[in-house]
């Protein structure tokens, strides 16, 4: 018989959970007596490289995306704030509401947080308990792939490009070629693409996207009821939202983020009885803006 030792013992759910009950005990107090956990900090070291700094800071703050940031309505700040705070646990962000508010920037910019905290990472396809060298992908979608690389996708590159924290220690590569436009590649295998439909979800390690123009997309050419019909947006989403939550649930949590943008068509459209099916659970946050 093997001689037991605490490298071939594997406790139990209940051991764990009472441990987990100790280093927890340990934390709070230690918080409560200095606003500081040695003990906290020591666990977080073992999977950051270091700890990400919050959405405000990295709105307003030079080194991060103040360039961007610092002119934006204080209601957008507010709605960026909660939705990438991760204690909020918010997975499906829907902006909705009047043409010309900003509704793709405060995406791109959202989505640029969430590249940036899987940057601190120091193994990301290991923290999520991926292979080895798996690559994690955030996908820009629209109704025309075209139409994708142009607007959010363009914003996003700005962004990134215009960002200290992006150009000096998370460099996105250089272009190979002509070709590789509509790509942005990182470190750490980590990269953004573009596309239009569920195609071109399959397959990847999607933690992040932005759905843009919902409401304008193809609807499937059938004799049934409008409701009863699968459309170009209805296949992205379902094809998006299976990856989020079967390749990235993480302890309980999905840590990525499904953002939905449409200006409103009509009380018909997909975004809008989607909103209705959707607004009440705690994930999801809508911000609908005249």
């Amino acid at each position: 018989m093997q001689p037991q030792s605490p490298s071939n013992i594997v406790p139990d759910d209940e051991t764990l959970d009472q441990l987990a009950l100790v280093i927890a005990s340990k934390v709070i107090a230690e918080a409560s007596n200095t606003g500081y956990s040695e003990t906290q900090h020591a666990f977080l070291k073992l999977d950051w490289k270091y700890l990400p700094v919050t959405p405000y800071e990295f709105l307003m703050s030079d080194d991060y995306m103040g360039k961007f940031g610092a002119g934006l309505y204080p209601k957008w700040v507010d709605e960026l704030q909660y939705v990438l705070d991760p204690s909020n646990n918010i997975t499906e962000w829907i902006l909705s509401g009047a043409i010309g508010i900003g509704k793709s920037t405060i995406a791109a910019l959202a989505m640029a947080y969430k590249i940036y905290r899987i940057s601190c990472l120091k193994n990301p396809a290991n923290f999520f308990g991926l292979m080895e060298e798996s690559a994690i992908v955030f996908g820009i979608y629209s109704l025309f792939k075209y139409k994708a690389q142009d607007d959010n996708f363009g914003n996003l590159k700005v962004m990134i490009d215009g960002c200290p924290y992006f150009r000096d220690v998370f460099p996105r590569a250089k272009m190979k070629s002509k070709g590789a436009a509509d790509d942005l590649d990182f470190p750490n295998r980590i990269g953004v693409l573009a596309g239009s439909t569920e195609l071109h979800a399959i397959g990847l390690n999607l933690l992040g996207l932005i759905c843009d123009e919902v409401n304008f997309m193809k609807q499937a050419k059938t004799d049934g009821p409008v409701d009863e019909r699968v459309g170009q947006a209805h296949k992205l989403y379902n094809a998006s939202k299976r990856r989020l939550e079967s390749r990235f649930a993480y302890r309980g949590q999905v840590p990525g983020l499904m953002i939905m943008i449409s200006s409103r068509n009509s009380e018909t459209s997909w975004l809008e009885t989607h909103m209705d099916e959707v607004r009440d659970q705690p994930s999801t946050h809508i911000s609908d803006f005249p």
